[in-house]
């Protein structure tokens, strides 16, 4: 039953910039509130499976953006033929690259599994909800020129975001406002970022669950699969309604609703 309230909050909540890490942890204190205890051994694998639906949803509705952003031209098939199109993918792998070792460092320096997750959670959430609120006043439309020192920066703060309660989301969203992107490019670039990390969990956490039979017995039971592709298909709606919100500069509607976690914790 925990695995599966851990499958619904975290798929569903991966789409939404509410920090989905964070309404896990939320979900975990009210269990053991009313007296369910989360005893699940190795609970990183469930984490890194439940990243193989979040990177089927992120390609299905960013492929197209992604493509036009680095080749600017609409998808053809001819185009992975042509050589001209893997010169224009060096730069934006190299960005990608960036970000993400930035992230990596910030992972290997233990801050993030330091901090009291608990006892922090209030104060993530309450830095999720300012830089969505934040982002309302943000304004600009600068081209994406793959610089290093913009991929440095958002990933820095996607590092920042391994704090419990902070979204990853609302904060890169946030950064590529204040770095002058528009709101779409922003939530592409955010998104864009994460593939990478999203892959490399997804992998580990397969082939960690393919060398155990029992597992792969748990994981793979008919009404687990069932209910990925229900909240897969969930959580594609809910991006598609982010990316709606984005384009009206309305993403900063969800800052209201971090006073309810908000208050649930400190409430707890």
């Amino acid at each position: 039953m925990m695995i599966f309230v851990w499958m619904v909050v975290q798929i569903i909540i991966e789409s939404l910039p509410i920090s989905s890490s964070g309404h896990v942890l939320l979900a975990e204190k009210i269990a053991s509130h009313f007296g369910y205890h989360h005893l699940l051994p190795d609970s990183w694998i469930v984490d890194f499976l439940l990243h193989g639906p979040a990177l089927v949803i992120m390609l299905c509705y960013f492929f197209s953006a992604w493509w036009l952003m680095v080749v600017h031209k609409p998808f053809k098939i001819s185009l992975l033929s042509a050589l001209s199109t893997y010169r224009l993918m060096v730069q934006p792998i190299i960005f990608i690259l960036a970000a993400d070792l930035v992230t990596f460092a910030w992972w290997y320096s233990n801050i993030a599994q330091a901090t009291n997750m608990r006892s922090f959670l209030p104060v993530g959430f309450l830095c999720t909800a300012l830089m969505l609120y934040g982002s309302k006043f943000l304004r600009g439309d600068k081209k994406i020129s793959w610089s290093l020192c913009d991929g440095a920066i958002l990933g820095f703060f996607q590092g920042v975001a391994l704090l419990p309660g902070i979204s990853r989301f609302a904060t890169t969203f946030f950064v590529g406002r204040y770095l002058g992107y528009s709101g779409q490019n922003s939530f592409a670039l955010s998104f864009l970022i994460q593939l990478p990390l999203v892959c490399a969990a997804f992998c580990k956490g397969m082939i960690t669950v393919l060398a155990d039979p029992m597992l792969l017995v748990q994981f793979f039971h008919f009404w687990m699969l069932f209910g990925i592709v229900g909240m897969s298909f969930v959580s594609y709606k809910l991006l598609c309604f982010v990316g709606y919100l984005i384009q009206h500069n309305r993403l900063w509607y969800f800052a209201w609703y971090m006073i309810l976690p908000i208050m649930i914790t400190l409430l707890l």
